[in-house]
């Protein structure tokens, strides 16, 4: 549901495509850790410092827009200025608005194509070194 991306590390997907996405962007030079709510994504981010952070728009309880607002009112030790990618089936252009304007600094369209993601994953890391 919600990843992040340590410049080698990513909290992710459901299941098993989740587990497959895992391993594939661990072999790009990723460390992946996995989150399976925004809740669980927090936590994660309280603890550690990371790179990159990948989230799905649609997730039960508590959605990617609710998750990024939480993040981006912490300061910037803790996580607060992270780069993230939106993960979303909602691609027009007032829901790109929409994912800009709450902190994404980028999105991809459902079904997620992993080479686009590890290219995206990449591009936002060497930004942030």
């Amino acid at each position: 549901m919600t990843s992040t991306l340590r410049r080698r590390e990513r909290p992710g997907w459901p299941g098993e495509r989740r587990r497959e996405q895992a391993v594939e962007i661990s072999r790009a030079g990723a460390i992946v850790r996995g989150a399976g709510s925004a809740a669980e994504a927090l936590r994660l981010l309280d603890g550690d410092t990371f790179d990159v952070m990948v989230s799905d728009i649609a997730m039960p309880g508590q959605d990617g827009y609710e998750l990024m607002a939480q993040l981006r009112r912490r300061p910037a030790d803790r996580n607060g200025a992270i780069p993230a990618i939106a993960l979303t089936a909602y691609t027009d252009d007032a829901s790109v608005t929409n994912l800009l304007a709450v902190g994404y600094q980028a999105h991809l369209a459902k079904p997620v194509s992993l080479d686009a993601l590890v290219r995206l994953l990449a591009r936002l890391s060497r930004a942030q070194a």
